[in-house]
């Protein structure tokens, strides 16, 4: 269901009204919220009062999720040698 609303979003910016409608600086809000919802459906980000912080994610997580549902910070927290073995 979250993929076909991502999809349905890319649509609507991709459309006539869209293309009016939003900016470079809206499409990078939206993704950003969009990585969020994804890290937290997908049970990577926990909330807590405190700080919302991902998980670290291992090889098989990585194989079976979109890259851009990852930030630069969680695939920095990976060891170094787990995250060159992914490849």
């Amino acid at each position: 269901q979250i993929e076909k609303l991502f999809m349905s979003q890319r649509q609507w910016e991709g459309g006539v009204v869209g293309t009016f409608c939003s900016d470079q600086n809206d499409r990078a809000a939206i993704f950003s919220k969009q990585q969020f919802v994804l890290q937290f459906f997908l049970g990577f980000l926990t909330m807590s009062t405190t700080s919302l912080a991902p998980k670290v994610p291992t090889c098989e997580i990585l194989r079976t999720t979109a890259p851009s549902a990852w930030t630069s910070g969680s695939l920095s927290s990976m060891p170094t040698s787990a995250f060159i073995n992914c490849l």
